[in-house]
């Protein structure tokens, strides 16, 4: 009979057929809904959490400028506005400083436009009114009105204010609130601010430009380095001093606490949607040679290619609009409660309400788009298969080099069991080879989320740090006055008997003391020509004679010195370091790219040290105590830095390294500076309690140069633990998500594989495999299975998960590789379990139906 556009007859066949493969389409809905899934809770979980920390930095910074230009032209501002990678570009003024008798002092700060909207703005909520529009109008914090007595702001209300020009003329001033908001920067890191408007600028005479800075965000995808050499290209810097400074946007430091780099979270992103892919693409593999028979069975009774066409979509839209919906429904309720609950208990640590969706549709669209690509792709597979060749060969279609079938049935008494386990499944290569290639994927994606998790638990990063760090608040740039009166050569930074007393206290660690020593001393910007880019870099707002830290090195950080200096070929004397004879000046990224060419030019010459006695002397050749050659000026915030414990250092720090040979040829008294060290588990809050005497004793006794600080390794974990389990929660969360897809993997893979030889079974049964038999014969091939998996693992994946911990580790220090033993013993259990289980199943269901039956069912 032919078939010819009967539209209801091939309704009823796509009927017929979706009955007749209800277990294979039960099975591919199963693995349609864990891939949309998989796609959908991976990639909106990993986002969620990105958009957190993007979020927790942005309020801890206080805005999202990731590019500052000091000191700004009109036409340079101009300039960044055309750039076509800045994506927002803000004036920046300090106008003044302000002053509410006692409470408060800060900054009156006038922002532009985009500057406020589109870069302060986003790091602020709660805000309340307009930025000041007329010239007696202030925006404010809430943090500054509660310093200033008012605890329920009002717009309009009143705040006299005096206010200190540029110039030194100070006036007092009435102003009324136009806005406020809540912020979230440290106050003890970050001056405090106020906002005030143009038309202030107008009336007091306070041009736009120069601006103290101009503000502009970059593309996510270029680093802070990137970006300052993009910009000191296209821009004409006014003075070899002015700098450009550029960080890494935000968005990227989250994917590298998270992932390592960039590169490094696109590789697994294209892991988890490989591993998606083979879920669908087993399953439908699995049973290909059934429905080319099938089709081919079709194509015989006379449907057309388009009939057969529209059969087998009008079948396979009707599972992929099932798996779809319970996927995207399921998806969607996990990680909507999930994130939301989670993400909460983040921010309900005092960075404000959370921003962050818990919904994805993007996400969610794209799983969907996938997952169709690739049921089309393999329905396709099929039909073009049949469509190239006749009915008959179709029908015939046996998907394997050496298929067991009746004809071979007089070598059955002459295979044990585990042979023809083992031929079963590589009866078909190809097929193995991708059924195994899949599992391996899935298990490898689920292992390597498990070593991204625990090696990127930022708790590596801080238990690095010793238990215990003490040592001075500032250093002698606080107590000018004091130099040399009070403060000269012979002053002790931290007193010996101080240090005398916590070396021998119990419950330290003696061998993990390290101290920072060395001395303070005057430097002479106007007779050494090798600190004049240091002297330009400080704006030249700096006495000719300036204070300067020396601090000694061992030869361990030097030798960790010059393999960085190698590596990425700075301009650095690292031989004349070594010898004793140069010095480097280390800061905190102040040097522009004018300057950082200047420092390399002076290299080689000579930069004298001087006794403190020199501060205020006219005549300070006799107080000279010695000199060394610049050996280079290195950037210390360079994420690749090696480790150094220094004392007070930050900007405008004159601060210098020098090897123990170097410092003695000076002269000067060797001092201790900071000390840290580790203590005995169980000693340690016993050496907690006594070092706080120690310290409060010695800041009471005022002895000391400076007022003495301790910082404890355990009161940093435990402020930040809920932060740490916060995120460790989510990265789990996603890690077993990620685990669970793996294991369905596989469930669903020898699942497809049983349910499609119901008619091999009959046969082996009806030969004399007795249904004990069969149940070992099944079990025995998804031991196989499960013993390549295992293997691969074992070998390859643990070398994979090896150098996925070696390329994570490059890009972020902290990681530490933990081998995932545990998991990956619960992954074998758990899937040998499932081995069981499935061939259990097999064989209850064997008993449903007589052998008869079956082989009556399936007769050709």
């Amino acid at each position: 009979m032919s078939i010819q556009n009967n539209k209801a007859i091939i309704k009823e066949l796509a009927a017929a057929y979706e009955k007749e493969n209800k277990s294979r389409n039960r099975i591919l809905v199963l693995a349609i809904t864990i891939s949309i899934f998989l796609l959908y809770s991976s990639f909106s979980i990993a986002s969620g959490k990105i958009q957190a920390d993007y979020l927790l930095d942005v309020r801890g910074m206080g805005t999202i400028a990731t590019v500052s230009l000091e000191n700004g032209s009109s036409r340079q501002y101009e300039k960044m506005k055309s750039l076509p990678y800045l994506k927002a570009v803000g004036i920046k003024q300090i106008a003044a400083r302000g002053t509410v008798q006692d409470s408060w002092s800060g900054s009156l700060i006038f922002l532009d436009q985009d500057a406020y909207e589109k870069i302060m703005r986003p790091a602020y909520t709660d805000v309340e009114g307009e930025y000041p529009q007329k010239e007696n109008e202030i925006m404010m914090s809430e943090r500054c009105l509660t310093q200033l007595g008012i605890q329920n702001p009002q717009l309009g209300m009143d705040i006299f204010m005096d206010v200190e020009f540029r110039n030194g003329v100070k006036e007092e001033k009435p102003f009324q609130i136009s806005g406020y908001y809540k912020d979230y920067t440290d106050s003890v890191v970050g001056e405090l601010e106020a906002f005030i408007s143009k038309a202030f600028l107008e009336k007091n005479g306070i041009s736009m430009f120069p601006a103290s800075k101009i503000l502009a965000v970059h593309e996510d995808l270029q680093t802070g380095e990137q970006i300052e050499q993009e910009l000191y290209r296209a821009l004409e810097m006014e003075y070899d001093a002015q700098q450009v400074i550029g960080e890494n946007p935000m968005v990227m430091q989250s994917v590298r606490g998270m992932f390592g780099s960039i590169a490094i979270a696109a590789i697994c992103g294209c892991i988890v949607v490989l591993c998606a892919y083979m879920v669908i693409y087993n399953v439908i593999s699995i049973s290909f040679g059934r429905d080319v028979r099938q089709y081919g069975l079709l194509k015989a009774l006379g449907t057309t290619n388009q009939q057969l066409r529209n059969i087998m979509y009008r079948q396979n839209l009707k599972i992929l609009v099932k798996g779809v919906l319970v996927g995207g429904i399921s998806g969607g309720i996990f990680v909507k409660l999930f994130l939301s609950k989670i993400l909460s208990k983040l921010f309900m640590r005092g960075f404000g309400t959370c921003d962050v969706s818990g919904f994805y549709p993007v996400y969610l669209l794209a799983a969907v788009l996938l997952v169709c690509i690739v049921c089309y792709c393999s329905t396709a597979m099929a039909l073009r298969w049949v469509k190239r060749r006749n009915a008959i060969e179709a029908m015939r279609y046996i998907e394997a080099d050496g298929n067991f079938n009746l004809r071979q049935t007089e070598a059955l008494d002459k295979l044990t069991l585990s042979r023809l386990a083992w031929r079963n499944i590589s009866r078909s290569k190809k097929r193995l080879c991708l059924t195994a290639l899949s599992l391996i994927l899935g298990c490898f994606t689920a292992m390597g989320s498990v070593v991204i998790m625990r090696g990127t638990d930022t708790t590596h990063a801080l238990m690095e740090e010793p238990d215990f760090q003490m040592g001075i608040l500032t250093g002698i740039f606080r107590y000018p006055e004091k130099v040399p009166e009070e403060i000269d050569d012979n002053t002790p930074v931290i007193p010996e008997r101080t240090v005398d007393a916590i070396q021998k206290m119990e419950g330290i660690k003696k061998d993990t003391v390290i101290f920072t020593k060395g001395s303070y001393a005057m430097i002479n910007f106007d007779e050494d020509p090798a600190l004049l880019p240091r002297k330009e870099s400080l704006d030249n707002d700096v006495m000719d004679m300036s204070f300067a830290t020396l601090q000694i090195v061992d030869r361990a950080f030097i030798e960790r010195l010059e393999s960085y200096v190698q590596e990425y070929n700075l301009p650095v004397d690292i031989e004349s370091l070594k010898d004793g004879t140069g010095t480097v000046l280390i800061h905190h990224h102040e040097l522009s790219q004018a300057l950082e060419e200047k420092a390399a030019e002076s290299i080689g010459l000579p930069i004298h040290f001087y006794s403190l006695g020199a501060n205020q002397q006219k005549d300070v050749e006799k107080y000279l105590k010695g000199g060394l050659s610049c050996a280079g000026y290195l950037d210390m915030t360079d994420e690749y830095f090696p480790d150094l414990q220094t004392t007070s250092l930050g900007n405008k720090i004159n601060y210098f390294i020098m090897s123990r040979e170097a410092f003695s040829s000076l002269g000067f008294q060797e001092k201790y500076f900071d000390l840290s060290f580790d203590a005995e588990e169980q000693e340690e809050p016993f050496v907690h309690q006594k070092l706080m005497q120690i310290i409060q004793k010695e800041n009471q006794s005022n002895e000391s140069m400076d007022t003495l600080y301790l910082n404890a390794n355990s009161d940093v974990l435990k402020e930040k633990q809920e932060e740490i389990q916060t995120a460790n929660l989510i990265l789990g969360v996603l890690s077993a998500t990620i685990f669970f897809v793996g294991m369905m993997n596989y469930f669903n893979t020898i699942l497809t594989s049983l349910v499609g030889r119901t008619k091999e079974f009959a046969v082996l049964e009806g030969i004399g495999l007795t249904r004990i038999q069969l149940w070992k014969m099944l079990l025995l091939e998804g031991v196989y299975y499960w013993l390549i998996l295992v293997g691969a693992m074992v070998t390859v994946g643990s070398a994979l998960l090896w150098a996925l911990g070696i390329l994570i580790k490059k890009k972020l220090l902290y990681f530490q590789f933990i081998y995932p033993w545990r998991a990956m013993l619960c992954m074998a259990l758990l899937l040998l379990l499932v081995c069981v289980v499935l061939s259990v199943f097999m064989y209850r269901k064997s008993k449903e139906q007589s052998i008869t039956e079956r082989l009556k069912r399936y007769i050709d």
